[in-house]
């Protein structure tokens, strides 16, 4: 089990998982681990094609393997470590279980939305694969995890706080929570002496 602070970021398709990390990390210097690097890496595309190949290794090494290896590659040199792209209910129970200091952030963002934004840059995101790779991560149990999270924040254009206000009430809670933990891991060591 290790101490460090996880930051498990979860949301739908172009939520704003990747901006919210790179946020974090210009605050806190973390480590950034995107789940879906690992399967990048066999398929070399980020699509439909790479959901289902994640779908056929999760059956064969079991549905929490992106934790397991997200774990693995935990970086000595960094306190923190934010684990992006969390979308399988079984990844987040088993970064919940096997991280004593783990929270949750889950995105909130319509498709429309979604479409709205991006219909320029990405002409894939069409209202059909949306739905699609939208009912793929519903099956990994994604609805569970924003259920479960400890912070949400609504990345869509009718909530009356910015992503960016938003973001910012969280940096101060993470910060609250780094120091209870940094006090925490000087009482530990004093209480060793």
């Amino acid at each position: 089990m290790t101490n460090k602070l996880i930051i498990g970021i979860a949301g739908y398709t172009k939520s704003g998982k990747t901006t919210l990390s790179n946020l974090l990390d210009d605050v806190f210097d973390c480590q950034i681990q995107e789940l879906s690097d690992f399967i990048t890496a066999e398929t070399g595309t980020k699509s439909i094609e790479k959901a289902l190949l994640l779908k056929q290794q999760r059956a064969l090494l079991g549905n929490d393997i992106l934790a397991r290896l997200a774990i693995e590659n935990f970086s000595d040199e960094h306190t923190i470590e934010i684990i992006s792209g969390l979308r399988s209910y079984e990844d987040y129970k088993y970064l919940k279980k096997e991280c004593e200091n783990f929270v949750s952030i889950f995105i909130h963002i319509t498709h429309e939305t979604v479409i709205s934004r991006n219909s320029l840059k990405h002409k894939e995101l069409t209202p059909d694969f949306l739905k699609n790779l939208g009912k793929m991560e519903d099956e990994q149990g994604i609805g569970e995890i924003a259920k479960n999270a400890d912070f949400i924040i609504v990345n869509d254009d009718y909530y009356p706080l910015s992503f960016e206000e938003q973001v910012d009430g969280l940096k101060n809670g993470l910060l609250g929570i780094v120091e209870a933990n940094t006090t925490k891991s000087q009482m530990s060591v004093a209480s060793s002496w």
